[in-house]
């Protein structure tokens, strides 16, 4: 196992884990330095010591201000609490639909909602905003966070790259999203994906924070229709074979 940290965009850096193996995979955690710092994904438990020290050498961890994350999972939130008792200036916030499926009953620590469809945080140097992506990236409660001064949309699951691809997306990127998505089937795809990838495709992002695997850092638009094209290609097999 190997952990380092990338700046993607102006100070905003991922922590980045390879596990190695038969099947390697990527757990990418996100640090949002600004004058009240943000983790967006905590990581499992059992990549904690190496995340949490990776942290460290981007800011002092007793500067931690808050806790962001997608969706109620172990690589999302497993390692809440263990990052709350070691920086315990971290607050956790979310949606308010997350916190009462999952997190109420599971943080050590009260949440902070913002929000029920959308929420905003002002982090001084940065502004970020958590938006409701209703069974898009796996959940009923999913979100997603956008950080509007860098453009950078942190896309949790979607975007998924098996193996351990470049820390900035390349051409290939797009084929391995695919055949990701082939072979785990984790989106629930339906109308509703769609609506939520053209949203996506309407805003002004600059920058892809996938949580496994390259980010994407050219080219977001296409790529977000190309992969519009592809959900909308499974959604019309799926509705075929219903049909049948």
């Amino acid at each position: 196992m190997q952990t380092s940290t990338h700046e993607i965009a102006a100070n905003i850096f991922k922590i980045r884990t390879d596990i190695p193996g038969d099947e390697p995979f990527s757990f990418n955690q996100f640090l949002i330095r600004a004058d009240e710092p943000m983790l967006y994904h905590t990581g499992p438990k059992k990549i904690f010591p190496a995340v949490s020290t990776a942290v460290s050498t981007l800011i002092g961890l007793e500067d931690l201000k808050w806790i962001a994350f997608g969706h109620f999972e172990d690589d999302e939130c497993g390692a809440l609490n263990a990052w709350q008792q070691l920086a315990p200036n971290a607050g956790c916030v979310c949606l308010e639909l997350l916190a009462i499926t999952s997190l109420d009953g599971f943080a050590n620590k009260a949440v902070k909602v913002i929000g029920k469809g959308e929420g905003k945080l002002d982090l001084g140097s940065h502004r970020v905003t958590l938006f409701a992506t209703p069974h898009f990236t796996h959940a009923w409660e999913s979100q997603m966070l956008f950080e509007e001064v860098t453009g950078t949309l942190f896309s949790g699951d979607f975007g998924t790259q098996v193996g351990t691809p470049s820390i900035i997306a390349n051409s290939a990127t797009m084929n391995a999203i695919k055949e990701a998505e082939t072979h785990f089937e984790s989106t629930h795809v339906s109308p509703l994906t769609l609506q939520t990838i053209k949203r996506l495709s309407s805003m002004p992002i600059n920058t892809l924070a996938i949580m496994h695997g390259a980010s994407i850092t050219e080219g977001v638009r296409p790529a977000l229709e190309e992969l519009y094209d592809f959900y909308e290609s499974i959604l019309r097999r799926n509705l075929a074979e219903l049909e049948c």
